[in-house]
């Protein structure tokens, strides 16, 4: 039995217009312009939307062991998503906007809570076989 599904011209047609639409709305969360300044240890962003951020290096995981010569050479990837370090490390622009905003410890926090609701959906879930898988669309 082969799991591969050929999808259809529709199928695609749809897809494409389903990723465009995602990437209209995330654009405003996307940088046009990435400067590091050496000086405050920081990365400057400026998003499509208007707004300009400084970021400190240290707050983004990844970019903490790199080197100054690395940080200088740091660039945005095309339609500004990420940045970019030695075509080797990078972090997504709204990634990096969510570690600074707190939403990522937030979300983090809020899906481990516990209730007794959640327990009781969970082991009645359990008892009919677990997750329901997803259907396709």
């Amino acid at each position: 039995m082969n799991p591969y599904h050929e999808p259809s011209d529709l199928e695609l047609d749809a897809e494409i217009a389903r990723a465009q639409h995602r990437g209209k709305t995330m654009q405003p969360l996307y940088a046009r312009e990435l400067h590091y300044h050496e000086y405050e240890d920081a990365f400057f962003l400026r998003l499509f939307s208007g707004v300009t951020v400084t970021v400190p290096r240290m707050l983004i995981p990844r970019f903490s062991s790199l080197s100054t010569t690395e940080l200088r050479m740091a660039h945005l990837t095309p339609g500004g998503s990420a940045i970019v370090v030695n075509d080797a490390v990078d972090y997504s622009v709204p990634g990096i906007l969510r570690i600074i905003s707190g939403i990522a410890e937030q979300r983090r926090i809020a899906g481990s809570i516990r209730s007794e609701k959640k327990t009781a959906a969970v082991r009645e879930n359990g008892r009919k076989g677990g997750r329901p898988r997803k259907t396709p669309a």
